[in-house]
C-alpha cells in the first residue's frame, strides 16, 4: 500500500480528533458524525497495516481498498472542511458578540441583563448584521450604549433600513470589502445629535490619517460656529464634551503617545471615507464647484491654478488649507472663517490679511513669518492666532485690538523678543503659552507685567519671561497678587532670566537686583490649585507664600533652574517630579529631624539634583519605595551611597557621577540585582580629580545588573578593556562609551601576546564569540572620544549602522 495514502489517513484522523476536542457550544451537533468518519478511518488504517504486512493479500484486494479508501477520504475532506468552517464561524461570532458586549453595556451590567428585558436575541441580530467587522462592531455597540435597554429601541436600530444600504466609497481603503461603506456606520452617525454630526464630519477636510491637537480642533470648531453656546460655561469646555462623545462612540480616535505634548485626534480611515461622503462636494481636497465651502490643497503641486479654479467656482468659502498663497488671491476669499498657513515659507503677511473681515481663525504655526502686519488690527472678529514653532520676532501694539482673541499660540517661538504694550486688552484669552515682560524698543512701549492682571480668563500653561529686567513696569508691585485668582492656570514658568539681544537696542541692558526679583515673585504668588511649577534664574529670597505647606497640596511637578537662593521646599504630597539645579539647598543632612522635606513626598517618582553643593543625603531615613527616576550630578555634599540605593525597588534610572555618590565598599554583583531589581537603565559618570573618589574603572557590580536594557558610562580612564562581562547583561540593548582615552578593547582580552594587544589584531577565541555575539544584539552602540578603542571586525559587521562614532 503506498506510503502517500497511509500518511493521508493519519492526517485525516488527527484532524477529525481535534474537531471532537472543540468545545462543544463550537462542533454543534457535529459530534456523532465525526466519531462515526474517525472509527471508518481507524478501520482502514488497521486494513492498511495488515495490507503491508501479509503480501500474499492479492493486488485485486489492494485496488479495492485503495479505491473505498479514497472514497472516504474524499467524504472525510468533505465533512472536516464543513464542520471546520462552521467552528470558525461559531468563534468569530462568540468574539463579535463578546466584544458587543464590552460596549454596549454599562458598568455592572452582564448578558443576563439582556435576557431579563428580552433583546438578548435583537442584540444577536444586530452583531450579526455588523459582518463581524471590529470597527463597526465597536460602534454600532457604542450607540447601543446611548439607548435604553428596552426592546422597542433595540428593535428600531434592527429595523432600520440603512442595514440594506450600498453606499459607494469616495477611496479605495475599502476594497477589500467590496468598494462599500458599511451600513453599521451610517447607522452609528445617523443616530447622532444633529452638532455632533457637524464635528464629526468636518473632520474630513484634513488629510487622511492627519493627526491633530485636541486644543486645535476645537478651536477651529469654535471658528465655524459648531459648538452650542451654553450660559456660563465656555465653548472650549462644551467642545471637550463633544470630543469625549465622539470617543465613547468610537468615531473618533485618540492618541496619548508619550512624545505628543499634548493628545492627537484622527478618524480611521473607514470613518474618513463616511465624513468624506457625507461632506460631499461642501469639503474638497482638489477641485471645487460653487457649493464648496472648505478646502484643503495641501497635496497640490499646482496651488496657483487650484486657488485660481477655486475663484471663478466658489466666492462663499469658510476654509482654507494651503502651504503658501498666491498674494493676488487673497481679497477674494472675504467670507473665509478660517485660514491654515502652516509651513508658509514667506517671511511676511500681506497688508491685505486685514481684508478678511470674518476670519475667526489663523493658522501660521512653524510657518517662516517674521513679523505681522499692522492691518492684523481690523481683524476683529478673530478668535485663534497660532504661531507656534514660527520665526515670529515680535508682536506689534495693533495686537491689542483683537478683542474677541481666544487662543494666541506661542508655543517654541524661540526668535520671539519683543512684545509690545497693549496685552492687557486681550481679555478673553484663555490660552496664552508666553508672556514676555519687555523694555521699550524705540518709540514702542514694551509689553508690562501689570498687563496680565485684567487676563482673568486664561487657563492651561503659562511662562512669563523676563521678569529679571530692571524697569519701571516691574517695581514696586507690592502684593498685587496678579496671578492668585486665576485658577484655569495648571502649570507656570516663571523665567527671571533676560537674553539681552533686545536690550541692547533699548540701551538697557541691566539685571533686576534681588530685593526687585523677591517683590516681582511675591506679586506672581500663583493660583492654588496649580499642578506645575517651574523657576528659573532666580536671585531673591524665596516668598513665604511658596513655602506654605497648605497652598500646593495638588503640586505633581516643581523645577528649580539657578536659584542660589532657594535652601527649603514646602512640603508637597502630591509632587511626583522634582527637578533642583544650581540650588543651595541641604537636602537631608545627618541627624536631621525624623520628617524630611524629600520624605514627605509620598508620590515623588523622579527626583533630578544637579549643581547643589550644599545637598546632603546621610539624614534620608526613611523608605521611597516609589521613585522611579533618580538623577544626583555635581552634588559633592550628597555622598549618595548604597545605605540609600538599597530603598529603591521600584527604581528604573539611575544616573550618578563619582563627586556625588560614595558607593563604596561596593555590593557583590550578585546582590545588585535584589537591591535595584527594576533598573533597566544606568548612567554613570567618573568625573571627579579627588583621590580616593574618583573611580577609575567601571565598578564590577555593574555587570551585575542583568536587567539593564541601556547603560551610558562616561569618563573611565583606568581601563583598557571591558571584555569578559557582556555575557552577563542579556538585555542590553543600547550601549554608550565617551571619553575613554585608554581603552582599546571592548570583547575579552586574555589569551593574546602584548603584540597582540598593542596591534589590535586578535583572533576571536571562544570568550570573544561569545561577547561578540552578546553585543551584536544591540540596537545601539555610541562611540565618543575613545582614541585607542578598535572593534573587533565581525562586531563592526554585525553590528553596521547601528554604530554610531565621532
Amino acid at each position: 500500500m503506498e506510503v502517500a495514502i497511509s500518511n493521508l489517513v493519519q492526517t485525516a484522523i488527527y484532524a477529525v480528533t481535534n474537531l471532537l476536542n472543540e468545545p462543544k457550544g463550537y462542533i454543534l451537533n457535529a459530534k456523532d458524525d465525526l466519531e462515526k468518519l474517525q472509527m471508518k478511518l481507524k478501520k482502514f488504517q488497521k486494513e492498511i497495516k495488515d495490507a503491508d504486512l501479509k503480501p500474499f493479500f492479492s493486488k485485486e484486494r489492494d485496488r479495492v481498498l485503495e479505491a473505498e479508501l479514497k472514497d472516504v477520504l474524499y467524504d472525510a475532506e468533505d465533512i472536516i472542511q464543513g464542520y471546520q468552517s462552521k467552528i470558525e464561524a461559531s468563534k468569530r461570532d462568540q468574539q463579535s458578540w463578546a466584544l458587543f458586549l464590552n460596549v454596549a453595556l454599562r458598568k455592572g451590567q452582564t448578558e443576563q441583563d439582556l435576557v431579563m428585558h428580552n433583546i438578548k436575541e435583537v442584540g444577536v441580530s444586530i452583531v450579526k448584521k455588523c459582518g463581524g467587522l471590529p470597527l463597526v462592531i465597536k460602534t454600532v455597540g457604542s450607540m447601543m450604549l446611548t439607548k435604553q435597554m428596552n426592546r422597542e429601541d433595540w428593535k428600531s436600530i434592527e429595523d432600520s433600513k440603512i442595514w440594506e444600504w450600498k453606499t459607494p466609497a469616495a477611496s479605495s481603503s475599502l476594497s477589500e470589502i467590496g468598494g462599500d461603506i458599511l451600513p453599521g456606520l451610517i447607522l452609528s452617525y445617523d443616530d447622532l445629535p444633529y452638532h455632533l454630526k457637524s464635528c464629526f464630519v468636518y473632520c474630513c477636510i484634513h488629510p487622511k490619517d492627519y493627526e491633530i491637537e485636541r486644543e486645535i480642533l476645537i478651536m477651529q470648531w469654535v471658528a465655524h460656529g459648531l459648538i452650542e453656546e451654553k450660559k456660563h460655561i465656555d465653548v472650549e469646555a462644551t467642545a471637550n464634551q463633544y470630543i469625549q462623545d465622539l470617543i465613547r462612540r468610537c468615531l473618533i480616535e485618540e492618541n496619548n503617545k508619550s512624545y505628543y505634548a499634548s493628545p492627537r485626534l484622527k478618524l480611521h480611515d473607514i470613518l474618513y471615507d463616511l465624513a468624506s461622503y457625507i461632506g460631499g462636494e461642501e469639503y474638497s481636497h482638489a477641485s471645487t464647484s460653487q457649493r464648496t465651502r472648505h478646502m484643503s490643497i495641501l497635496a497640490i503641486d499646482n496651488v496657483k491654478e487650484a486657488m485660481h479654479n477655486a475663484t471663478t467656482t466658489t466666492h462663499k468659502l469658510r476654509t482654507l488649507l494651503t502651504k503658501s498663497l498666491p498674494l493676488v488671491h487673497l481679497t477674494n476669499f472675504k467670507w473665509l472663517r478660517m485660514l491654515s498657513l502652516m509651513e508658509y515659507r514667506m517671511e511676511e503677511l500681506p497688508n491685505s490679511i486685514g481684508d478678511l473681515a470674518l476670519l475667526k481663525y489663523l493658522d501660521l504655526s512653524w510657518s517662516h513669518v517674521r513679523r505681522l502686519p499692522t492691518s492684523i488690527d481690523t481683524l476683529c472678529s478673530l478668535q485663534t492666532l497660532d504661531l507656534s514653532h514660527s520665526r515670529i520676532e515680535e508682536l506689534p501694539k495693533e495686537m491689542g485690538e483683537l478683542c474677541n482673541l481666544r487662543y494666541l499660540g506661542l508655543e517654541g517661538t524661540l526668535k520671539l523678543k519683543f512684545i509690545a504694550e497693549g496685552f492687557g486688552k486681550l481679555t478673553n484669552l484663555r490660552t496664552l503659552h508666553r508672556f514676555l515682560v519687555c523694555n521699550d524698543k524705540k518709540d514702542t512701549k514694551g509689553c508690562n507685567i501689570w498687563e496680565i492682571k485684567d487676563l482673568k480668563k486664561l487657563k492651561g500653561k503659562l511662562s512669563i519671561e523676563g521678569l529679571g529686567r530692571s524697569r519701571n513696569a516691574i517695581d514696586h508691585v507690592g502684593n498685587a497678587k496678579l496671578l492668585k485668582e486665576k485658577h484655569g492656570i495648571i502649570s507656570l514658568e516663571f523665567d527671571f532670566g533676560i537674553t539681552g539681544d533686545e536690550d541692547k537696542e533699548s540701551g538697557t541692558s541691566e539685571q533686576s537686583s534681588s530685593s526687585e526679583q523677591s517683590g516681582v515673585l511675591e506679586a506672581l504668588e500663583p493660583p492654588v490649585g496649580l499642578e506645575c511649577l517651574t523657576i528659573r534664574y532666580y536671585k531673591g529670597k524665596v516668598p513665604a507664600g511658596l513655602s506654605k505647606t497648605d497652598c500646593y497640596t495638588m503640586l505633581r511637578s516643581l523645577k528649580v533652574i539657578d536659584c542660589p537662593a532657594l535652601r527649603e521646599i514646602a512640603s508637597t504630597p502630591a509632587l511626583e517630579s522634582l527637578v533642583l539645579h544650581g540650588c543651595n539647598w541641604e537636602g537631608w543632612p545627618a541627624g536631621g529631624s525624623e520628617e524630611t522635606t524629600f520624605t514627605s513626598m509620598r508620590s515623588l517618582r523622579v527626583a533630578n539634583f544637579r549643581n547643589c553643593p550644599k545637598m546632603q543625603t546621610q539624614g534620608l531615613i526613611d523608605e521611597l519605595a516609589g521613585l522611579q527616576r533618580l538623577i544626583v550630578r555635581d552634588c559633592p555634599s550628597a555622598r549618595l551611597g548604597w545605605k540609600l540605593l538599597k530603598q529603591l525597588p521600584n527604581l528604573i534610572v539611575l544616573v550618578l557621577d563619582s563627586e556625588s555618590a560614595v558607593l563604596v565598599p561596593s555590593p557583590l554583583p550578585s546582590q545588585v540585582s535584589t537591591f535595584l531589581p527594576s533598573l533597566k537603565e544606568l548612567c554613570l559618570i567618573d568625573n571627579t580629580n579627588v583621590d580616593g573618589l574618583k573611580w577609575g574603572r567601571v565598578p564590577e557590580w555593574v555587570w551585575g545588573l542583568s536587567q539593564l536594557e541601556i547603560l551610558h558610562l562616561y569618563s573611565f580612564s583606568g581601563d583598557i578593556s571591558l571584555g569578559g562581562h557582556w555575557q552577563c547583561l542579556p538585555k542590553l540593548r543600547s550601549l554608550w562609551l565617551f571619553d575613554f582615552p585608554n581603552l582599546k578593547f571592548v570583547v575579552e582580552v586574555n589569551n593574546v601576546t602584548p603584540q597582540q594587544q598593542q596591534n589590535g589584531t586578535t583572533c576571536p577565541s571562544d570568550a570573544q564569540q561569545q561577547q561578540i555575539a552578546c553585543l551584536s544584539n544591540l540596537h545601539s552602540l555610541w562611540i565618543h572620544s575613545c582614541p585607542a578603542l578598535e572593534l573587533p571586525q565581525e562586531l563592526n559587521d554585525h553590528l553596521g549602522e547601528r554604530i554610531v562614532k565621532d
